[in-house]
């Protein structure tokens, strides 16, 4: 005979429904391993929040998510002069816009100031209390670092309630304290791995313990730009031996939340009074979208004549105009919500907003806009729409 199940209540015959007894499992499993180590399937969906990349679809599009999400780790990667740092200043401003700290571990002492205070598009008092830099020098100074300021946070933010991104720019150039003593003795370190694998294996063992224990806990990112190794001889025919590559970072890879390969496309020369450079951007690694996909982004640095000051941006807007009038996505689905044709080599046309002839950064910003095509373009390019962060009431 079968053995009858008494049900809570006292119905006699029938099994013990199946959410009883999953919150009779996470009670039991709360009570064993704590609150913050045990969470409902609900709790896991609604698990990605962030800051808000408000009037960014091209990137929105790349990392498949309407934030910069919290308790991520991002990547940064490409060869010397493809604006890594200039995008990882991009996040930071996200950050100090929305009341942040930033912390940046600066490993190469060679950042320009003024394009640093542009990016981040501040007042140099507002980013004096908003940004701290540390220069370091070495990868066991770098360890030292994250952990000091992780443990700093939750000492000093016991609420959880003020966004904090560390930036580390870049991995590339750090190595050990052995090889640092070597190179100062004998003015080279090859034969200790001055930036060799031993060194990329320490980095991964130590974060897969920090990010865990600290990144995943906190409404922290973690943003590191990388160096990434180039084939010196890159026109070797296939049947050869495989190129000689220049020193990188490549090899240093630890679980990030999203790896973006950044590539230069050459530099626009038709004004002279700025300096255009086109950058491709590129999913390579991720596990909150799919890889592969790509955008391009004009980086513009100048100068204005009438007041003589500086600026530097990435022209979103334009991005994505020539996002969307491009091969990208199918056209048809497309041209359901907006239609864009591309009218001569600069200016395009927009039939749905009514602009002939324009550049294409004036299309990119009525859209960016205009809520409900941009909710649309959010579905039709599959971004996830998460919630934004709200200051310890997670």
């Amino acid at each position: 005979m079968a053995r009858k199940r008494k049900e809570e209540g006292g119905v006699v015959g029938k099994p013990t429904p199946r959410t009883l007894l999953t919150q009779s499992l996470i009670d039991s499993a709360v009570k064993e391993y704590g609150e913050a180590n045990i969470v409902s399937m609900e709790r896991f969906f609604d698990s990605i929040y962030g800051l808000p990349l408000t009037g960014n679809l091209p990137l929105q599009y790349v990392t498949g998510l309407s934030v910069v999400p919290m308790e991520r780790v991002y990547n940064l990667v490409g060869t010397w002069g493809t604006m890594k740092s200039t995008l990882a200043w991009y996040f930071a401003k996200i950050y100090v816009d929305n009341g942040g700290v930033v912390v940046w571990l600066d490993t190469e002492h060679k950042s320009n100031p003024v394009i640093v205070r542009l990016m981040l598009g501040v007042a140099k008092e507002v980013a004096d209390g908003a940004v701290l830099q540390q220069k370091i020098k070495t990868l066991d100074e770098l360890l030292g670092a994250l952990q000091k300021y992780a443990s700093w946070y939750d000492e000093q933010v016991p609420d959880k309630d003020i966004p904090l991104m560390i930036l580390v720019d870049s991995l590339g150039a750090v190595t050990s304290e052995e090889a640092v003593d070597k190179m100062k003795k004998d003015g080279s370190a090859g034969d200790v791995g001055f930036g060799a694998a031993h060194n990329a294996r320490n980095l991964t063992e130590q974060m897969r313990a920090f990010v865990p224990t600290h990144v995943a806990t906190k409404p922290m990112t973690l943003v590191m730009t990388n160096h990434q190794k180039g084939a010196i001889d890159g026109n070797r025919p296939a049947h050869l031996p495989p190129a000689t590559t220049e020193g990188g970072g490549a090899g240093k890879d630890f679980a990030a939340t999203c790896t973006l390969e950044m590539k230069k496309m050459g530099k626009d020369e038709s004004t002279k009074s700025e300096d255009r450079t086109r950058i491709m951007i590129k999913t390579k690694k991720a596990s909150l979208t799919k890889t592969g996909k790509s955008v391009q982004v004009v980086m513009i640095t100048g100068r204005d004549k009438d007041t003589g000051e500086d600026y530097s941006f990435f022209d979103w807007d334009a991005a994505l105009c020539e996002l969307l009038a491009g091969d990208t996505f199918e056209r048809a689905i497309v041209k359901e919500i907006v239609t864009i044709v591309k009218a001569n080599a600069t200016k395009y046309s927009c039939s749905t907003l009514g602009l002939k002839d324009v550049h294409p950064r004036v299309i990119g910003k009525a859209i960016h806009d205009n809520p409900e095509m941009v909710t649309a373009l959010q579905n039709m390019m599959r971004i996830d729409c998460v919630r934004y962060f709200d200051y310890g009431k997670k």
